[in-house]
């Protein structure tokens, strides 16, 4: 008999051995300590084979870079791995510390409901290879997390894929990997320093928290990623007040890059968040990632946020675009976490400044039921092409800001109340903005402006609304998601004058607004 498959029928037959032996998988603890081992590595011409199904694992050659026990694979080595198969209660772990990890996913159905059906351990470094249609499933019991039983504890890891710290996960291919979580915790989850990277596929996440979601970079070149959770896609590292010595330290952790891809959220808090920087698109490049939120409290939020190129839409509850962070903000000086907060927001901006959201490119739509763009700091706008429709109450604006809202380039189209009306601080010489309504926080005898503009529009959900030059050239349009009754353009040509349709009748006429601006 040829050995190679006597050690496949051996390796079968020992894995039903064990599984017979007790009606419960053997609960399998992954590298949650801080013991040392040793890895092996065996160099990237490895490449074993592995099919799981409900009662074992066989594998297409024996090999000690890795151990199989009941339904549960550990790879030990750097190397090529293929997983097929389908299997109701397994998982796969990385063993800590084990780098050049090739792992592929060819069409298989892993579900586990004791630990991570997928585990990379910390400081390991592992590319996922998409491959066919792939499904995990975490059916741990969110009690577990807390439970009496030490055992189950201890295995918890609230996640179908999870990143221990100071590891990278990268995920490609041409195939489909579906994530469920949404009976237990989080998605694909990686914890401090971790990266976790997408480059191509189709990664489609549900999850009952957290979808996608690191403590340290999070970075999305390309692929098809849907997300539905409570929160969408986040790098977020979730600092502990007694981790500020370590962490202020060095502000490290908390971005998001999106610079390709068609990207989909549905979330009932952040869609995309990040703590510190998060960019979409590509800096002087014209294509970049299409992104839409369908359902969030904040579309896109971070201290600091950065839209070079891509298009999409935002939809809100609150606000849809937003530069700020809650854990620098806390005013309250007898909280325990008033001084943290102050450290960690002296951390940022040293490394990286105050709070700022900027546009370079792109063409994006908002629709928001707070604030549709809320910077706790400036508004810079260098190109691009925006409508964004705030608030259809008097609480909340089209555009807030704090200090500063500069136009350079690019163009702007907001649609929200008379009362939270809120204009440019800047623009070029020689251009400047158009507004129809109220002037809002604008004093009317410092800033003389003509009257027959000064009523009201009146905008309801469904109406077109369009703005036209004194050549009749149209230069914004869209069609008006909520009852509105102020209209602010930009930039426009300081020579011309403006007019507003809605439902191609003519509203009334408007001189440039903005010669008072600074320069």
């Amino acid at each position: 008999m040829n050995r190679s498959l006597l050690s496949i029928k051996t390796i079968a037959l020992s894995a039903l051995l064990v599984f017979s032996l007790s009606c419960e998988p053997k609960l399998i603890v992954p590298d949650n300590s801080d013991d040392e081992f040793e890895s092996i590595n065996v160099g990237s011409s490895q490449s074993i084979t592995f099919t799981f199904s409900d009662s074992s694992i066989t594998a297409s050659k024996s090999s000690d870079t890795y151990n199989i026990d009941g339904t549960n694979l550990t790879v030990k080595a750097s190397g090529s791995y293929k997983v097929n198969g389908n299997c109701s209660n397994g998982s796969i772990t990385i063993q800590k510390g084990t780098t050049d990890v090739n792992l592929t996913f060819d069409s298989i159905t892993l579900s586990c409901d004791y630990t991570a059906p997928l585990f990379c351990g910390k400081e390991s470094n592992v590319t996922l290879y998409l491959n066919g249609n792939s499904t995990l499933t975490d059916k741990e019991d969110p009690a577990d997390e807390d439970s009496s039983d030490s055992a189950k504890a201890d295995a918890f890891e609230g996640a179908c894929i999870k990143a221990k710290s100071n590891s990278v996960l990268t995920i490609k291919g041409e195939g489909t990997l579906n994530v469920d979580a949404s009976n237990c915790k989080n998605g694909i989850i990686g914890l401090t320093e971790v990266a976790i990277n997408i480059e191509s596929g189709t990664v489609n996440v549900k999850a009952a928290n957290k979808g996608i979601s690191s403590r340290g970079s999070l970075n999305i070149t390309g692929g098809n990623v849907n997300v539905q959770a409570v929160k969408g896609i986040e790098s977020d590292p979730d600092y502990e007040l007694d981790d500020v010595a370590r962490k202020t330290a060095s502000f490290v952790g908390g971005t998001v890059t999106i610079s390709g891809g068609t990207i989909t959220v549905r979330a009932e808090d952040e869609a995309i968040k990040a703590a510190s920087r998060l960019e979409i698109g590509i800096k002087g490049n014209p294509s970049g990632p299409k992104i839409d939120v369908t359902k969030s409290e904040n579309g896109i939020a971070a201290a600091q946020v950065f839209l070079y190129s891509g298009n999409g839409t935002i939809i809100s509850n609150n606000d849809g675009i937003k530069a700020a962070y809650k854990r620098f903000t806390n005013t309250d000086e007898s909280d325990a976490g008033y001084q943290y907060a102050n450290d960690l927001y002296s951390a940022f901006k040293e490394k990286y400044g105050d709070f700022l959201m900027e546009f370079d490119g792109g063409s994006w739509f908002v629709d928001a039921a707070g604030d549709g763009l809320d910077s706790d700091g400036e508004i810079m706008m260098n190109g691009g092409n925006l409508t964004v429709f705030g608030s259809e109450g008097n609480d909340d604006a089209a555009v807030d800001y704090e200090t500063v809202f500069e136009i350079n380039d690019g163009q702007i189209l907001a649609i929200g109340t008379v009362n939270m009306a809120v204009y440019p601080t800047r623009t070029p010489e020689g251009k400047s903005y158009v507004a129809f309504g109220d002037r809002g926080q604008i004093d009317p005898v410092v800033y003389p402006v003509n009257p027959d503009y000064m009523v009201p529009p009146s905008i309801k959900k469904g109406d077109k609304i369009v703005v036209k030059d004194s050549e009749n050239n149209i230069v914004a349009s869209t069609t008006a998601v909520k009852n509105a009754n102020w209209v602010m353009f930009a930039l426009t040509d300081e020579d011309k004058s403006y007019l507003l349709y809605i439902n191609d009748v003519e509203c009334r006429e408007s001189e440039n607004s903005g010669e008072h601006l600074a320069r």
